[in-house]
């Protein structure tokens, strides 16, 4: 399945939004709210689209000094282990590396810490929380040496 960027304020995007609060949010029994899409329309959305319905999403978040954030990726709990969360991992790289981007990194959630290991990005810092549950700092170079 294809990976692709998806207009801010769409459809789709709404649709990937939807996906973000059941697969993100709502486990941890908090609510995708106004709030956390505030500055969405600055940063790139993509997405995995099955049938026209959403199964995977992230998003970039361009940092300055070659610097590119991933933030809020999931792969819907039923496609989960099927290789799209790699899709989406390496759509990001590709595209970080087209855009001239040196660095990718995101805040791992523990239980994706191993997938983001296994794939290249290294651990930088200790532990940390954020909404509640503990994260690891995860960083991959994209220079060529």
């Amino acid at each position: 399945m294809q990976v692709r960027q998806v207009p801010f304020a769409s459809e789709l995007y709404h649709q990937l939004c939807d996906l973000r609060n059941r697969e993100l949010r709502l486990p941890l029994g908090l609510v995708l709210n106004s709030k956390d899409l505030e500055g969405e329309e600055e940063q790139i959305h993509f997405g995995i689209f099955e049938d026209k319905h959403p199964i995977a999403c992230m998003i970039l978040v361009p940092q300055g000094n070659g610097k590119l954030k991933m933030r809020q990726v999931c792969v819907a709990k039923a496609n989960q282990g099927s290789g799209l969360g790699k899709n989406l991992l390496l759509a990001a790289e590709a595209f970080a590396k087209e855009q001239g981007f040196s660095q990718l990194y995101c805040h791992a959630r523990e239980t994706a810490y191993n997938f983001y290991r296994n794939s290249g990005y290294i651990q930088v810092g200790e532990k940390f929380e954020e909404v509640g549950i503990p994260h690891y700092f995860m960083l991959k170079s994209l220079r060529v040496s």
